[in-house]
């Protein structure tokens, strides 16, 4: 199910989201309000900088609880990171999220802006961390 399309442009915005596959996928209430809410996080400029086209971006990496702390998000991002054309990675990452940050500091990315998270009581998040780790030379 493709509920989005890639734009192989240089751009903030590196998904552009169709509302009419999430109506087909979620039927309409359910579809649209998805699209709604997807919609304002990835149609916004994704990162408070500009992207190359040559660098990757991650997004959303998630492991189910009974299998965080075995190498899974480790050997996956590894894969990915080895497989894909990009020169380097930039990614997203809530100051809070401890896990992951380590994760992250163990991949090889390293922190190269720190931005003050809005509603912070609310959320939790004190600043979002963007980190970036450059592709190894073969």
């Amino acid at each position: 199910m493709r509920l989005y399309q890639w734009q192989r442009i240089q751009s903030n915005t590196p998904i552009q989201l169709e509302r009419k596959m999430f109506s087909n996928a979620f039927g309409w209430v359910r579809g649209n309000f998805a699209y709604y809410l997807l919609n304002r996080h990835v149609g916004r400029n994704a990162y408070p900088f500009n992207l190359s086209k040559h660098t990757g971006s991650i997004e959303y990496v998630a492991t189910a609880k009974e299998y965080q702390g075995q190498g899974v998000g480790y050997d996956l991002l590894t894969h990915i990171m080895k497989i894909m054309p990009y020169t380097a990675y930039v990614l997203e990452v809530a100051d809070t999220n401890i896990g992951a940050v380590k994760l992250y500091d163990r991949l090889g990315f390293k922190e190269f802006k720190r931005v003050k998270a809005a509603n912070r009581r609310r959320t939790g998040v004190n600043f979002f961390l963007y980190m970036r780790r450059d592709k190894p030379q073969d």
